[in-house]
């Protein structure tokens, strides 16, 4: 089956910032040494290193030879990075852990590791086969189970567990090894420096196990690997992850917000979903609850395929070592999954009444599917989704999808049935917002997205500003869409590290018609030349107004034509003017005019008081537009 592109950044290492441009170039030939063995060929590369097979030239036991990267060894903190691997896995001294003995540098400078060399098979190459049965995955897991717990009480943390870092032996049954400590954190105070090391990028980790905490730098722990395992127990039962995408964002998303899908057989979905529960503290205290839990859920009774399952058997001898496979299992698998995945037969799957053990099947279709479903408050799955009850046994179901009108169901089933609903969208948040700052945005759906529009006007030309997907709220009530953008931190620039995620939601309350936008806020802080996140805030809530609807407080405004929009700048300097020329006026008057008596004036002249006469000897003042002269008028004398 050719990978996907979600497939391929699911299983990707974000370990490492960079790829070698030289990979091969110093590739150690055959009969070259490392230390007391000599190597006999290459077998594959990792994150940290290329691996050989090797041989001890006097007592013939054969090893596998891990060397660091020659761009790695220069670096202090990679090359300690390296080293720890010995340190951490001699520490755990646990039978499901390969066994590290030998370090050493080559004479080009290099740092290598001796360490077993497995016969068998990567379990990555055994579930690329198709899921396992359940009896055959829980031994798997229960071994790993075991090692995880191990390093945990000694201070070690994985951070970086999935079938690719686990080895099954030639034994039968297969014994399991968990492998490559590398990345490892000791969080034990004095173990390893100050166990702070971190990688280079952002994240530590492989995208599709990582945990909600481990996407923050350094946020991995011991739940985070218990996640890990949540995770792959999802893989080896149903041969997919439960959260794949496309992009690294769209990731974190899922991980973040998404439920688990449901699986089937469906018992031990309860299960999952507290293994995969986005609070560290909701998670299994130990993984050996955990497989306990599942084993439990399971109850004991055989896999839903028709025949008896059978435990991994080996075909051939093998080696491998690091998830690099030569040879290795055939996993025995009934072809009988009609009972497993519930056929349906009109509205009674299957066929059934009461069935022998007394359980009946629902099953849950919905329009448009992938809609999260839950019994009595458990979550099921999504839909289309199927899970199994006693006979008769009254049940609340409810149905929820985001941008969807949430759908409660009750019914008390006798025998195995269908329940099918038609979803009603909200679309009612749609249309043109205005944010406080008066800056208007129009919204628009487009199947499960929102997207967003920049305009000047309620009904001016629109420009797409941003694409934000509908999310599941706090309240079934409310319609939450999202975005996760990234901003950089100024002390970082081109610091990968420093490129900090952001997450903006809008709420949209539909029975009130209210619609808010919250802005995540996220303090950061530089350490060890890197950027890490101390704290995230959620937004507070900042409501916008409609803009399009009915409104009837409306005012029209016009600036005046011909006349200046502000006025003088300085009113009491005007005032001065006028006043000084009006006793300049008074000055260049010829002293042998008097008043006197206005009887014997001409009648031009009495026509005007003397202050309308005082008035007519200043200039005209007052501004007269944009096309027009301030001039004096003239004074009339006899």
């Amino acid at each position: 089956m050719k990978p996907t592109a979600e497939s391929e950044l699911a299983h990707s290492p974000t370990l490492v910032a960079s790829r070698d441009p030289l990979a091969g170039v110093d590739r150690l030939e055959a009969g070259a040494r490392a230390g007391e063995y000599v190597v006999e060929g290459f077998l594959g590369a990792g994150a940290m290193g290329d691996v050989y097979a090797g041989r001890h030239p006097v007592i013939g036991k054969r090893v596998a030879i891990k060397v660091c990267k020659r761009e790695l060894a220069s670096e202090p903190e990679a090359a300690e990075r390296f080293i720890r691997e010995a340190r951490a896995v001699n520490q755990i001294d646990h039978p499901n852990v390969i066994d590290v003995f030998g370090f050493g540098r080559l004479d080009d400078g290099r740092l290598y590791l001796i360490m077993d060399l497995v016969e068998g098979r990567s379990l990555r190459k055994v579930v690329q086969d198709g899921p396992l049965e359940v009896e055959a995955a829980l031994d798997v897991l229960a071994q790993i189970a075991d090692a995880l717990d191990a390093a945990h009480a000694r201070g070690v943390i994985h951070r970086d567990l999935k079938p690719d870092n686990v080895m099954l032996t030639d034994a039968t049954p297969p014994k399991a090894l968990v492998l490559d400590f590398g990345i490892a954190k000791l969080f034990t105070e004095g173990v390893v420096g100050n166990g702070t090391l971190t990688g280079k990028g952002t994240w530590i980790g492989t995208p599709g196990y990582m945990a909600p905490e481990q996407w923050a730098a350094d946020g991995a722990g011991p739940a985070s690997d218990r996640y890990a395992l949540g995770v792959m127990a999802y893989e080896l039962l149903s041969g997919v992850l439960p959260f794949q995408a496309a992009t690294l964002p769209q990731m974190m998303e899922q991980h973040f917000r998404a439920p688990v899908p449901a699986l089937s057989p469906l018992t031990l979905d309860p299960v999952l979903a507290r293994a995969m529960a986005k609070s560290p503290e909701a998670r299994f205290a130990t993984a050996r609850e955990l497989v306990a839990a599942l084993r439990a859920a399971a109850g004991g009774r055989r896999s839903p395929a028709a025949a008896r399952p059978r435990a991994l058997v080996p075909a051939a001898a093998g080696i491998a070592v690091l998830g690099l496979a030569i040879v290795g299992f055939v996993v025995i698998r009934s072809d009988s999954r009609s009972a497993d995945h519930g056929s349906s037969d009109g509205d009674n799957p299957g066929g059934r009444a009461n069935s022998a053990d007394g359980f009946v099947r629902v099953q849950v279709i919905t329009q448009p599917p992938n809609a999260t479903v839950r019994r009595d408050d458990l979550l099921v799955g999504s839909s289309p989704a199927t899970f199994e009850v006693r006979a008769s046994t009254p049940l609340k179901i409810r149905i929820s999808r985001p941008g969807y009108r949430p759908i409660e169901r009750a019914l008390t089933p006798g025998k195995d049935a269908v329940v099918r609903e038609d979803l009603e969208a909200i679309n009612t948040f749609e249309g043109v917002w205005a944010m406080p700052s008066g800056q208007l945005r129009a919204f628009h759906r487009v199947g499960d997205a929102v997207e967003v529009y920049k305009l000047e006007t309620v009904t001016g030309e629109r420009e797409f500003w941003r694409k934000l997907d509908l999310v599941d709220g706090a309240r079934s009530e409310e319609v939450v869409f999202a975005i996760t953008t990234e901003l950089t931190d100024d002390r970082g620039e081109h610091d990968p590290s420093c490129q900090i995620s952001h997450r903006i939601e809008y709420h949209f309350d539909p029975a009130a018609d209210a619609l808010d936008v919250r802005a995540e806020r996220v303090e950061t802080a530089r350490q060890n030349g890197r950027c890490i996140v101390r704290t995230r805030l959620p937004g507070t809530p900042v409501a916008l107004a409609r803009a399009d609807r009915a409104i009837t407080d409306t005012r029209w405004t016009q600036p005046p034509v011909g006349r200046p929009l502000t006025p003088p700048v300085d009113d009491a300097r005007a005032k001065k003017r006028a006043l000084d020329q009006a006793s300049k006026a008074r000055a260049v008057r010829p002293p042998s005019q008097k008043l006197g008596n206005t009887k014997n004036l001409p009648a031009q002249v009495t026509k005007n008081p003397p202050a309308q006469q005082q008035q007519q000897q200043l200039p005209n003042l007052e501004p007269q537009g944009d096309s027009q002269q301030v001039s004096p008028q003239p004074i009339q004398r006899k």
